[in-house]
């Protein structure tokens, strides 16, 4: 892992604590083992999550939302298969898009910019994804947390934050699908 900056959090990070990228894969590797998704839904693309997704074997679709082309570049995806689609983020288009995936085989990344990510996690939990990884979880304020935490209980979610490396983690899991390994240590409750 190497340093870079992360211009898309929602408040500063620290500058104390070294900024590691790509600290979610773990994460994201928890959830495809989990799940076996055959759709993906990325929210902000990137040097980890993006090519990652590329090389699962049971993903046939992966959707990403980017608006930012540095970003969409970083990603080392150049050559686009066929099923994978790339727009600018829409809140029309992720309704349509979830609308159209087996929520039970589906995961969602949230590494988006800010604004846009409580919208993201509101219209996944609500279309029932098996699991949603938020990255940069550190960065939630007071109200981001609650934010967090409401919607989880009003959706049957469990919420909980990776803490085992830092930028951390979040993830929301539906509460008949938590698996063991989310009460280990590396796991704190969000």
């Amino acid at each position: 892992m190497s340093n870079y900056p992360n211009t898309r959090s929602s408040s500063p990070r620290s500058p104390q604590r070294e900024v590691r990228i790509v600290t979610h894969v773990p994460v994201l590797q928890l959830a495809c083992d989990a799940v076996k998704p055959t759709h993906v839904i990325e929210h902000g693309m990137g040097i980890g999550s993006t090519p990652f997704f590329h090389g699962q074997p049971t993903v046939q679709r992966i959707f990403s939302f980017e608006n930012d082309p540095v970003w969409r570049a970083c990603s080392g995806c150049t050559n686009f298969a066929a099923a994978h689609r790339i727009e600018a983020y829409s809140d029309e288009r992720l309704v349509q898009w979830l609308a159209d995936v087996p929520a039970d085989k589906c995961v969602v990344l949230v590494d988006g910019e800010a604004l846009e990510r409580p919208r993201v996690l509101k219209a996944a939990m609500a279309a029932g994804v098996a699991w949603i990884v938020e990255h940069d979880a550190e960065c939630f304020d007071g109200a981001g947390l609650r934010l967090r935490r409401e919607l989880s209980a009003e959706h049957g979610y469990v919420a909980v934050q990776y803490v085992a490396v830092h930028p951390e983690t979040a993830a929301y899991v539906r509460a008949s699908a938590v698996p063991e390994v989310l009460a280990s240590a590396d796991f704190v409750a969000l």
